[in-house]
């Protein structure tokens, strides 16, 4: 078993938030002894990697993404396509290349097409009617075909299917917009027919994911409701030794958990892929209304509505964690969030998670400030994007309304409430966002512009330190590992080095840092040569 000697001016260290001088040793894949001192005395006959005063963080963990998605967008597989009309958004789509016979687009926002229209096949169709052509939404919860695809699939079948959300209509037909669970049906069936999951396209992600300082990370159910919810035990069945990302899968909770009892015990004692827990969807997105809230929404007589029944989510919630899986609930709308809140405080009661497992709520964008309160009694963590806070925040107003945008992505008033927060970024639902430009979004509020002028409740702004950890510490937390997200005795080797002690910047100078080196299970896995 390999050892070799880390020395650093400035090693992170998550208990005080601060650095120290020291040396790690790393014997094998884990972090065997820790020696803090600027002039420490080592044995003569082991390498030394030195890295002076740049920084060494624990690795970053992403405690939310769709793996599946997300690798084929890395593959250019799923192309970046965006606008502020439909015509817009149909004239980038249909010009790109067709692949295996389809053209395939992500990224567009009916809430930021005119009076929030949906888009039709029609749309698609006076640009190219004869290549199937498939465009998901930026926030994956809808999907836009055109004629051509509607044409392969039994779109029938898959409403009688009731998998939930809408299949939109006029005069009696399909439009080609379809909503939640039909959308993921549709969405998975032409995906998987044309760009099966496989070990080579989860691996090339891993690495590429390594070359932003990420070691870690979660990869979540894309829907609660279809049959296929993109989570694939096979094929980290056959990556599980060989990934360089540690990785927590979340099968989709339903009624019958035979399925998930299976994945759990697959995956019980693996140290490069755990089961982490299970994932239920509760409301949908505001851009498309169907975020559940308390009150209707602007112009509107609907408030949203939920998934699923309360009661069919409360019961989830209780199997669950009576099981001891943890349970991570996509909540958006301030009423989604009230009564999850409630139920996980319910069964912390009934069904105490064993010592490391957490529930958590997923996004929480929109509270009910009366609802803080409850936070504490929840005791779960709460997964936010920080990146997400930033997308069309100038047309939130719009989407929920001039008083309830001021209760949106309320990160420091978590904090101030007692909350534990985990970072993530819901890859694909922004493409390539990096840590350091998650933290840059969570402690300055910005765009990616710098500008003083381009931002969003600045007053929520997080200090740096609670930034960091809320990307290692406590999304290991939210992923359900413990030898992770700290640099300490015992656990894995999994680091990040930064060229930039990012503690004594100003957080508007952290899209300059550069990620130096990405260490894990004890290996460099990735040097910048780009100095």
């Amino acid at each position: 078993m390999t050892t070799w000697y880390l020395k650093s001016n400035k090693i992170f260290d998550s208990v005080t938030a601060t650095t120290y001088a020291g040396v790690l040793t790393i014997t094998g894949e884990r972090i065997t002894a820790i020696e803090r001192t600027s002039t420490p005395i080592l044995a003569t006959d082991t390498p030394v990697v030195d890295y002076g005063d740049q920084l060494v963080l624990p690795g970053f963990i992403d405690a939310h993404q769709h793996i599946y998605l997300s690798a084929l967008v890395h593959a250019q597989v799923l192309h970046y396509v965006s606008g502020v009309t439909p015509a817009d958004v149909a004239q980038q789509v249909t010009q790109l290349t067709s692949k295996k016979g389809w053209k395939l687009g992500i990224g567009f926002y009916a809430s930021e097409f005119p009076q929030q229209q949906t888009p039709t096949a029609a749309d698609l169709d006076r640009l190219d009617a004869h290549t199937p052509i498939m465009v998901i939404a930026g926030d994956a919860h809808s999907v836009w075909l055109n004629s051509a695809a509607m044409a392969t699939i039994d779109i029938p079948m898959l409403v009688a299917a009731n998998y939930g959300g809408q299949a939109v209509q006029r005069d009696g037909q399909y439009t080609g917009f379809f909503e939640e669970g039909i959308a993921i049906a549709i969405l998975a069936q032409v995906l998987k027919g044309l760009y099966p999951p496989t070990p080579q396209l989860y691996l090339e992600y891993a690495m590429h994911l390594n070359t932003m300082g990420i070691t870690g990370v979660a990869d979540l159910a894309l829907s609660g409701s279809a049959p296929d919810d993109l989570i694939y035990p096979n094929v980290y069945q056959q990556i599980k030794a060989t990934s360089t990302l540690r990785t927590s899968i979340y099968p989709a909770m339903r009624p019958d958990i035979t399925k998930i009892k299976q994945i759990s015990t697959e995956f019980s004692d693996e140290k490069r892929i755990q089961f982490g827990g299970v994932k239920q969807f509760y409301d949908g997105v505001t851009s498309t209304q169907t975020a559940y809230l308390k009150q209707p929404y602007p112009k509107s007589d609907v408030s949203g509505s939920p998934l699923l029944p309360q009661q069919t989510l409360f019961d989830l919630i209780m199997t669950a964690n009576q099981h001891g899986w943890p349970i991570r609930v996509h909540t958006v709308g301030d009423a989604a969030v009230w009564q999850t809140l409630t139920a996980f405080a319910a069964a912390n009661q009934r069904y105490p998670l064993p010592a490391g497992k957490v529930n958590t709520l997923e996004h929480l964008e929109l509270i009910d400030q009366a609802d803080l309160q409850l936070i504490g009694a929840s005791q779960a963590i709460l997964s936010v994007q920080p990146s997400h806070a930033l997308i069309g925040y100038e047309t939130l107003d719009l989407e929920v309304g001039p008083q309830r945008v001021n209760n949106m992505f309320l990160f420091k008033d978590f904090i101030t409430a007692g909350a534990q927060l985990a970072f993530g970024t819901d890859s694909p639902i922004v493409i390539d966002n990096t840590p350091l430009e998650t933290l840059f979004y969570a402690t300055t509020r910005r765009t990616l512009a710098n500008n003083a002028q381009a931002v969003f409740k600045p007053t929520q702004a997080l200090p740096m330190t609670t930034a960091i950890l809320a990307h290692t510490k406590y999304a290991a937390q939210a992923i359900g590992r413990t030898d992770i997200g700290t640099i300490a005795i015992g656990k894995f080797a999994d680091l990040v080095v930064l060229d930039t002690d990012i503690l004594t910047i100003s957080p508007t100078a952290l899209l300059d840092v550069k990620v130096m080196a990405t260490i894990f299970n004890g290996q460099q896995v990735f040097k910048n040569d780009n100095k």
